[in-house]
């Protein structure tokens, strides 16, 4: 009986934890708030108390309508496919029911990706591409003393982490302003030299078409000579290229981006809640939580990698992860999507899950 209760006590003190942990990780802006809840459904599809129609609804109606709010997940479609198929060849048991709700599933951003088609003439389900990948390029032209320098500039603040990257801030950089480099408020920073596609990838786009280096022309006088379509599929190429070429610094740039990538921004209370001591020590409380979710979900897929490597859940995390790390600069609002995987996780090391794969 004494162990009864105090089960019952634990179990409703983690479902309380769970539901603030829920409550305070929401993403700020509501495009994101879409995708994190379709992630949330989609993982709650594996709880033990629904129902198999509920499962079904919930999971490949979340998959459907994820690369609509971001198209990164169209491309997970087809890795979800590959790996289920392999671990139904690895069990010798075909489900040829999870097959066909997986390719329907595929409808929604092909019919979306054919629309584009007839608009621009590409099949894409997004025209972002370039821009992204370009961001993510334009950062190979920093040094390699700067990548350090931008592990300390992409620590979030605290009051404890604030001590640790103070103490470093005059210690890392290739000059005394590094953090130019980083901070999007600066002019020549490398964000805005890629969004407005001005800078380090440009100039290798230009390059490719054959203008001189001295030669007068921006991105927008491509666009107007040769078509928005030739412009997007030039400077993704330029990317590429320098992608390609440069495949250690790519490397290394990337570890600062996964980096950046494990601290979730969450919302801050407001200021006048803030300005309180009871919501100052909550808020700060609030800014260290970001520290905890993503490093215990990596830490413990490597901990229990034997099993997790057969948990199909667990692919979909990765996939976030390090999509966001390779492929872009992982703002803190894109690694909010990983949280509703890390509530999966928790919960699943404390009850039992099911899987109708």
């Amino acid at each position: 009986m004494h162990n009864f209760i105090l089960d019952s006590i634990w179990q409703k003190r983690r479902l309380l934890f769970l539901a603030l942990l829920l409550c305070a990780t929401f993403p700020y802006t509501n495009k994101d708030l879409i995708t994190y809840a379709l992630l949330f459904f989609y993982f709650i599809s594996y709880y033990e108390f629904l129902t198999e129609k509920t499962q079904l609804a919930l999971r490949y109606g979340s998959l459907s309508l994820l690369p609509l709010t971001n198209p990164i997940f169209f491309y997970f479609l087809f890795i979800k496919l590959l790996i289920s198929t392999l671990f139904m060849l690895k069990n010798k048991e075909i489900n040829k029911k999870s097959i066909a709700l997986l390719l329907l599933c595929m409808s929604p951003s092909i019919l979306w990706s054919t629309r584009n088609t007839i608009q621009t003439g590409e099949f894409t389900i997004t025209s972002r591409g370039s821009e992204t990948v370009g961001i993510r390029a334009e950062f190979l032209s920093i040094d390699y003393q700067d990548i350090p320098a931008g592990i300390v500039y992409y620590t979030p603040p605290n009051r404890i982490t604030n001590v640790f990257t103070g103490y470093l801030w005059n210690k890392v950089g290739s000059s005394d302003n590094w953090e130019q480099l980083f901070d999007r408020s600066y002019e020549n920073s490398k964000l805005r030299l890629g969004h407005q596609k001005r800078g380090y990838v440009f100039e290798r786009m230009k390059d490719n078409l054959g203008y001189s280096m001295n030669q007068k022309i921006n991105y927008e006088d491509v666009v107007n000579e040769q078509g928005y379509v030739f412009a997007t599929n030039e400077y993704r190429k330029a990317s590429l290229d320098l992608i390609f070429e440069n495949k250690l610094k790519y490397i290394s740039t990337s570890s600062m981006f996964l980096y950046r990538g494990l601290f979730p921004e969450f919302n801050q209370l407001k200021s006048e809640i803030r300005n309180t001591k009871i919501g100052f020590f909550l808020n700060e409380f609030l800014l260290f939580l970001r520290f905890l979710p993503i490093i215990y979900c990596v830490y413990l897929l490597i901990k229990t990698i034997k099993t997790s490597i057969f948990d199909i859940q667990n692919y979909l995390f990765l996939y976030i992860f390090f999509s966001y790390g390779l492929l872009t600069h992982f703002i803190p609002r894109y690694s909010t999507l990983l949280m509703p995987f890390a509530i999966y996780l928790l919960i699943k090391n404390n009850t039992s899950l099911k899987s109708i794969e």
